[in-house]
């Protein structure tokens, strides 16, 4: 074998495999995104929806917290686990499950990720230090010409719910980019990251849910629409995030 093409074939594979894992995420996280319209829908709670996304990718990846020490969180530590499990985790989803509530699914699939990317921008800016370029300010630009064609369908034609209704998905997608500033600015890996939001869902969030919650709404829906959401939010948008949290760094 040529071992001067050996290096270009190798980034070639990882560019690839990387790429694939992109799109496999962006399927999970879209189906995802109808589930939870189905689910707010059919009459499950914000925090039902989100037991279901985070509980079980959480007990799928406890081993490896447990692996690295449970007492200081995986190596990652308690204060920034639970600041990263607010952006990413339960909190951060109920804000966008209330928000499918108020306002249609598109509403949610094109605010949510795209005040991520824009807020992402900005954030980059002003933490990481990273210079503009030109791309990112068009890309930007686009990005707020596109949302404010969502708010003023919002406020024409469903009212200031509506308009309630994009701003949640707005904070949502704030929060998950200060999330992802924050993977890079205290250089934490996202396998890590995405293991103690697990965690500290299965020991923090699944207990308050069971003691202000209950689980009265979850079992009146019935067994087929609770195996809907356990594969749909728990595997695809939820373990399927977390694979790929995994295995692409390890291409990269």
């Amino acid at each position: 074998m040529d071992l001067k093409a050996q290096p270009a074939a190798a980034r070639s594979s990882g560019i690839l495999i990387g790429a694939s894992c992109g799109i496999a995420a962006a399927l999970g996280w879209a189906a995802g995104f109808v589930a939870a319209k189905h689910g707010v829908a059919v009459g499950f709670s914000p925090a039902d929806l989100a037991l279901h996304r985070f509980l079980w990718s959480g007990l799928l990846l406890m081993p490896l917290v447990l692996r690295d020490g449970i007492t200081n969180l995986g190596g990652i530590g308690w204060g920034r686990g639970l600041v990263m499990s607010v952006l990413s985790g339960p909190p951060q989803a109920m804000i966008a499950y209330t928000g499918f509530i108020l306002v249609p699914l598109g509403h949610g699939t094109t605010i949510q990720p795209g005040c991520a990317a824009l807020s992402g921008l900005i954030l980059a800016t002003l933490v990481l230090g990273e210079r503009p370029t030109v791309q990112r300010i068009i890309g930007g630009v686009t990005i707020i010409a596109g949302l404010l064609v969502f708010g003023a369908e919002s406020i024409a034609t469903i009212g200031s719910h509506g308009v309630g209704g994009d701003l949640l998905f707005a904070l949502a997608g704030l929060f998950w980019a200060t999330f992802g500033i924050l993977l890079r600015y205290w250089r934490v890996s996202g396998t890590r990251a995405v293991a103690a939001v697990g965690a500290l869902s299965v020991l923090v969030f699944a207990p308050l849910h069971a003691l202000f919650v209950g689980y009265d709404g979850i079992l009146r829906m019935g067994l087929a629409e609770n195996m809907l959401q356990v594969v749909v939010q728990g595997i695809l948008a939820g373990i399927n995030a977390s694979l790929i949290a995994i295995v692409y760094p390890a291409v990269n």
